[in-house]
Parts: structure tokens; sequence; C-alpha cells
């Protein structure tokens, strides 16, 4: 499959990233700034002339009290129309909710969809 430059440029903006948020050493200003100017040319504007979801849609499953038994299939079907999803704020370790958030990661895998996964032990 071929990658559109607009990918290419996710994936240096995620290497750059990494290197300079990372835990293992003191970074300088410079560095923060240099990362946050190439985030800012990934990332479209914010303007009055586009509409709700124009630069992207982002699913987020998180914690809640009711829990379906097929919710898998049920996030699956909104799947095609997302191009990220947030996974984990508030889910907790229910065993029930955390095979349907198994069932959910497998199935944005299986579309290639970009995971963020919020997760504290």
């Amino acid at each position: 499959m071929a990658l559109g430059p607009r990918c290419g440029a996710i994936r240096a903006c995620r290497r750059v990233l990494e290197r300079a948020f990372s835990l293992r050493k003191a970074h300088s200003i410079k560095d923060m700034e240099n990362t946050l100017q190439l985030v800012r040319n990934i990332i479209p504007p914010l303007s009055s002339t586009k509409h709700k979801g124009q630069d992207g849609r982002i699913g987020v499953v998180g914690g809640c009290q009711d829990d379906s038994p097929n919710a898998v299939h049920e996030v699956e079907k909104w799947l095609p129309r997302l191009h990220a999803l947030v996974v984990g704020p508030g889910l907790g370790r229910d065993d029930a909710l955390l095979r349907n958030v198994q069932g959910i990661l497998e199935v944005s895998k299986a579309r290639d969809i970009p995971v963020v996964i919020d997760a504290v032990s």
C-alpha cells in the first residue's frame, strides 16, 4: 500500500516527539520549540470556515457504568468513520469490560486505525 506524504510526515513527527520528550534525558527549550514547530506544520490550523470533523474524527472508548455484551460490534460500526481512537480514560479493571476493550483494539488494528491508549497501572 502506497503511503501519502502526510502519513510519512506523521511518522517523522512521531519519531521526533519520541526523541524530544523522552524521559531518559533532559532536553533544551530549543529542542522542544523545534518539535512543536514540526507538530504545527502537520496539524491543520483551526478555521471558522471548516465544519466539525473536516480535519479528522477521533473516537474515545472510556469508562461508563453500563457495558453492553455486544460493545465490540457496536463500536466496530463506527470505526470506518474514525481517523484515530483513544482508549482507556476511566475504564477500570472489570473483566467483561476489558474483554470488550481487547476486541475493540483488535478490530481497530485490523482496520489500521491509530490508537492512543491512556493507561495507569
